[in-house]
């Protein structure tokens, strides 16, 4: 799923609500969204910031550290 796609305001980071929504909508995740909400701050927001870089998102989903 390319960056691009879940960056939906254009702001080169992705917050939750974009992560949710973007694997609610575009890979059809039908789990309860808090869970998304607990990876998205636990696991693929490395730095703690509230949003996620390129950079972080391509480490999540190669399974790589940032």
């Amino acid at each position: 799923m390319p960056f691009e796609a879940l960056d939906t305001d254009r702001s080169n980071s992705v917050r939750a609500d974009e992560f949710v929504r973007g694997l609610t909508s575009l890979l059809g995740f039908t789990g309860a969204p808090a869970l998304l909400l607990d990876v998205f701050s636990s696991v693929v927001d490395a730095d703690g910031d509230g949003a996620v870089s390129y950079s972080e998102l391509d480490a999540w989903i190669r399974g790589r550290a940032v």
